[in-house]
C-alpha cells in the first residue's frame, strides 16, 4: 500500500515539474527539435520531389522517343509516296512528250512499253520491253521514241521483247532521203549512223530528212530516223556515204512505243 502511495506521489511531483518547467525547458527543446527536424524534412521532401520529377521525365523520355519513331516512320511514307508521285509525274511528261511526236498514229497502231534491261554484252547494242506476245508483239516491228526509229525487235517471248537498236554494227535499215529520194543502207558504229549506198548521181544534201523506205517488207516507210549531218564520196567508189544524226538521247530513254 505504501508502495502504491509513493508511485503516485512520484508520477504527482513529476506533472507538476513538467508543468511548472514547459515554457522554460521543455517548449525551447521541442522548438529546437523542430528547427532542426524542420530542414531534414524539406531536404527528404524535396529528393522525394525530385525523385518523381526525374522518373516522370524518365517515362516522357519513353513517350517522347516512341512519339519520335512514330514521326520518322511517317516521314519516310510521306517521302515514299512523294518520290512515287513524282515518277509518275515523269512518265506522264514522257507520255505526252512522245504524243506531241506522234499525233498522227492512231492509238491502235502504238503500244507504249518501258526499257526493263539493257544488254550486258557491250559490243550489242539492245535492250528489253516489258510487251509480248500477249501485247500482240511480233518480231521486226519498229520501235519509235519522240517519233524517230531507235530500234527493231528481234525476239518476242511471252511477257517481254528483245529490241536492237538501229546504232548496233549489225542493224541494217533500208531508208529514203525526203528531198532527193534517194536511197540506202543505214547502219550503226561506234561512230554513230552512216548510210551506205547511195548512189553518185544521188543530189543528196546536208541537213536532209533520212526516213525508212519500207524496201524489203520488213519495216513500214516514213519513219523519220534522223537528219544528214556529212556527206561522204571519193571519185574511187560508186557509192556515196553519209553521216546521219538523230535527235534521240538513248542512254536516257525509259518509254518507247512500238508501232504495229
Amino acid at each position: 500500500m505504501k508502495k502504491n502511495n509513493l508511485i503516485i506521489i512520484i508520477v504527482i511531483i513529476l506533472a507538476l515539474l513538467g508543468f511548472i518547467l514547459y515554457p522554460w525547458v521543455i517548449l525551447p527543446i521541442k522548438n529546437a527539435s523542430q528547427n532542426v527536424i524542420k530542414p531534414i524534412s524539406l531536404t527528404l521532401n524535396e529528393c522525394s520531389n525530385f525523385i518523381g520529377n526525374f522518373f516522370s521525365k524518365v517515362g516522357s523520355i519513353g513517350n517522347l522517343d516512341e512519339e519520335n519513331n512514330k514521326l520518322n516512320q511517317e516521314n519516310l511514307e510521306l517521302k515514299s509516296q512523294l518520290a512515287q508521285l513524282k515518277e509518275l509525274k515523269h512518265e506522264n511528261e514522257i507520255l505526252r512528250q512522245e504524243l506531241n511526236f506522234i499525233k498522227d498514229k492512231g492509238p491502235d497502231q502504238l503500244i507504249a512499253a518501258q526499257i526493263i534491261a539493257y544488254s550486258p554484252n557491250s559490243y550489242t547494242r539492245s535492250f528489253k520491253l516489258n510487251r509480248g506476245k500477249k501485247d500482240g508483239i511480233e518480231k521486226n516491228q519498229p520501235v519509235i521514241s519522240s517519233g524517230f526509229l531507235i530500234g527493231v525487235i528481234t525476239e518476242v517471248y511471252d511477257d517481254n521483247c528483245d529490241v536492237l537498236f538501229i546504232t548496233d554494227t549489225t542493224s541494217l535499215i533500208p531508208v529514203i532521203f525526203q528531198d532527193s529520194r534517194a536511197t540506202g543502207l543505214l547502219q550503226g558504229g561506234l561512230k554513230g549512223l552512216t548510210i551506205r549506198e547511195i548512189a553518185l548521181n544521188s543530189n543528196i544534201q546536208e541537213g536532209e530528212i533520212v526516213l525508212t523506205s519500207g524496201l524489203g517488207g520488213d519495216l513500214p516507210d516514213s519513219i523519220p530516223v534522223g537528219k544528214i549531218t556529212k556527206i561522204i564520196s571519193a571519185e574511187s567508189e560508186i557509192f556515196q556515204k553519209a553521216q546521219v544524226e538523230t535527235p534521240v538521247k538513248f542512254n536516257n530513254l525509259e518509254i518507247v512505243f512500238i508501232i504495229k
